[in-house]
């Protein structure tokens, strides 16, 4: 069985670029029927 990852980054402050990011691996995932590790929150 192959094993691979992709890994997306909002390389953007702007508003809504983490979202794009998730929303894009979410639908990679999906298609390929893979899995998204889930991100941990930071906290500062």
């Amino acid at each position: 069985m192959p094993v691979w990852w992709v890994e997306a980054r909002a390389a953007s402050a702007r508003e809504g670029a983490a979202d794009i990011a998730r929303r894009v691996t979410n639908t990679l995932a999906g298609r390929l029927n893979g899995v998204v590790w889930p991100l941990e929150e930071e906290s500062s």
